[in-house]
């Protein structure tokens, strides 16, 4: 190859590199020096689609036809599956494999080769070059030119591969989100209407008995039904957020009530697991204003979350400060901790970490998710620090009342 060709390959390389596939490839093939230069795309493996074809500018019309007619499909499949070079006359050099290209008698052409187009080990398509003039074996330095020319078109045409596989992978995502979503919504509303029936007999029951044994069947009856009306809320409020019909009843909120409540109605769960439970309140109030009821729910989810992965002995501290014009709630415990590689995934709906850390203490994944949707919400936002087997702690920041 001279150096002028040199350069202006070169050059064509660098310009087409920041073009789209449709004005790069075009451009590209005309560095074979040949009219009748051609590329043919594949569709992905299992993906129904036709095949995609790009063409030097001055490609003759006969011979586009007939690269493109049906009756060329079958052999075109066959040489790209197999991954080899082809060609007619079969070529004759020793560092290049490769298997001869039958050329019927209607061929606008007297000669062909074919080159597989690969990158990162993906077949993407074939280079097909009509030479103008039939050679009895095309040279190896005319092949491996050829070769590498068909590498430098793999570039452009890998991206937009798996450009495509992103975007066709984030459109299955969005249906299977949707599915959930629906899935999460008409089982929520079902449940709802015999959960009620079961909490409502099971309440008369309780206040009809008298014998002990009987009561505290009916108190484990009262409060499975509690817990599930727990986790059919948590979907409810997961899915109000996901779908936008989240709303918020804003009224002043005094922070330090609400911890000071939350805490004393948890210490008996706390006292069962052998947890010691505190809180560290600001002697002045501290105000925000939101709904006080979904502000409810964000403490109450991370409170829970640190009891459900405090061992026996442990500690659980509720702090409630200011910084700046935010309220800050910190909820800290020295239970197992989070894994580092986990933490990023922790507030992903559904999101577990580990599977036996998941038998061992239950859970949906929904709490801290839930938690984060109705903190941003009020226009607010969680962090959280953790160190694995040293505990854990998420911070709350909600803006102060103005």
């Amino acid at each position: 190859m001279s150096k002028s060709t040199q350069e202006h390959w070169l050059n064509t390389l660098l310009e087409s590199s920041t073009l789209p596939p449709e004005e790069s490839i075009p451009r590209l093939l005309e560095l074979t020096g040949e009219a009748g230069a051609g590329l043919v795309v594949f569709p992905s493996a299992g993906e129904q689609a036709p095949l995609e074809w790009y063409f030097a500018s001055e490609m003759p019309a006969p011979l586009r036809a007939w690269l493109q007619d049906e009756s060329q499909q079958s052999t075109l499949q066959h040489i790209f599956h197999k991954g080899v070079l082809a060609s007619s006359p079969q070529h004759q050099c020793e560092n290049h494999t490769g298997e001869e290209f039958y050329l019927g008698d209607d061929a606008p052409t007297s000669g062909i080769i074919v080159l597989p187009v690969t990158s990162q080990g993906y077949r993407l398509g074939l280079m097909v070059v009509c030479p103008t003039q039939r050679e009895s074996a095309f040279p190896c330095a005319y092949i491996s030119r050829l070769q590498q020319l068909a590498g430098h078109i793999a570039q452009p045409l890998f991206v937009q591969s798996l450009r495509a596989e992103k975007k066709h992978l984030q459109k299955q995502l969005s249906e299977v989100e949707h599915l959930k979503d629906e899935f999460i919504a008409i089982t929520s509303h079902e449940l709802r209407t015999p959960l009620g029936l079961v909490l409502g007999h099971a309440t008369f029951l309780r206040e009809m008995l008298h014998e002990e044994a009987y009561l505290e069947h009916v108190k484990v009856i009262i409060q499975s039904a509690l817990r599930i009306k727990e986790i059919i809320e948590m979907a409810t409020q997961a899915d109000n957020y996901q779908s936008g019909m989240a709303r918020l009843r804003p009224q002043q909120v005094n922070l330090n009530a609400l911890i000071e409540t939350l805490c004393a109605a948890r210490q008996g769960d706390a006292a069962e697991n052998g947890i010691m439970l505190r809180f560290d309140l600001p002697p002045a109030p501290v105000n925000v204003e939101g709904d006080a009821e979904k502000i409810r729910i964000i403490v109450n989810n991370l409170l829970e979350n640190a009891l459900t992965f405090t061992n026996p002995g442990g500690n659980v501290v509720v702090r409630l400060s200011t910084l700046n014009d935010y309220a800050q709630i910190a909820v800290q415990d020295d239970g197992i901790g989070i894994p580092a590689e986990d933490l990023e995934n922790i507030f992903t709906r559904f999101y577990q970490v580990e599977s036996h850390m998941t038998r061992h203490h239950g859970g949906m994944g929904l709490g801290l998710s839930v938690a984060r949707d109705l903190a941003e919400l009020h226009k607010g936002r969680i962090e959280v620090s953790s160190r694995e087997g040293e505990g854990s702690v998420f911070t709350i920041y909600l803006p102060l009342s103005e």
